[in-house]
């Protein structure tokens, strides 16, 4: 499984001093700090994977062509189709649009099932995995689904049990609550999961902490934070997930 850290601004150059093969942009700060997109433009090492989001998980009102707009920019390999969170109906609405897939080559399209409870999420994949119906490069499975019984690790069991993950790319999209126990939980379920997103070595370095399971932060986009603890938490949770020895005591 391959890290794609999330990073602010000020840090991004944080990026440039280890190689992490995908990288998570969110398309919402591109209009707030043209120098966040200039990054992902001009700077992003060569041969790494760029993501980029909707802005859906972080509540964010943004046109999917404005969306779209970013990911041409920055030169996208990735992007997040239109999702609403926990509404299946919507969100196959959104998606399906024609509108919405015209602007996206199959390719670069990652769907996000979404449901209030299993029944619908998992009638909203079969809708997503249906080739008749949208192509696309991969399924991303969002955090949120923590919170529904059995948790995201459900999730995978229905994709790995269906053959999802052997026909996409699967994505896991941030992290709920704790960065190793949701990796370690998602491996036992499927070794075919191809990456994970999370700002969480940048979150935990803004509180000077390194990072671990004990205790969760979120992030704060403008916050300060010592980067020397950011680099080894990017490091240590980078090679944990890439299936290295954990070396948190999380």
């Amino acid at each position: 499984m391959k890290f794609a850290p999330i990073v602010p601004t000020p840090w991004l150059h944080i990026l440039e001093q280890h190689h992490y093969p995908i990288h998570m942009m969110l398309a919402q700060y591109a209009f707030k700090d043209k120098d966040y997109a200039a990054w992902y433009r001009f700077r992003r090492p060569a041969d790494t994977h760029l993501i980029v989001d909707n802005g859906a998980a972080e509540g964010v009102d943004l046109m999917f062509e404005e969306v779209v707009e970013v990911a041409q920019y920055v030169g996208a390999d990735e992007i997040v189709m239109p999702d609403v969170l926990r509404d299946t109906k919507a969100t196959l609405r959104a998606t399906l649009d024609e509108f919405t897939l015209n602007l996206v080559p199959p390719n670069y399209r990652m769907l996000v099932p979404q449901g209030d409870d299993w029944m619908s999420w998992t009638y909203c994949l079969s809708i997503f995995t249906d080739p008749q119906t949208v192509e696309a490069r991969s399924i991303g499975v969002a955090k949120h689904l923590e919170r529904l019984p059995g948790g995201r690790a459900k999730a995978l069991q229905i994709i790995s049990d269906r053959g999802v993950d052997k026909r996409y790319d699967i994505h896991l999209l941030g992290i709920w609550a704790q960065p190793f126990h949701e990796v370690r939980t998602a491996r036992k379920v499927t070794k075919n999961i191809r990456s994970i997103d999370t700002a969480a070595p940048i979150a935990y370095a803004q509180h000077k902490q390194k990072i671990t399971d004990m205790k969760h932060y979120s992030l704060d986009w403008n916050a300060e934070l010592r980067e020397h603890i950011a680099v080894s938490n990017l490091l240590s949770y980078g090679g944990f997930c890439a299936g290295y020895k954990e070396t948190s005591s999380g």
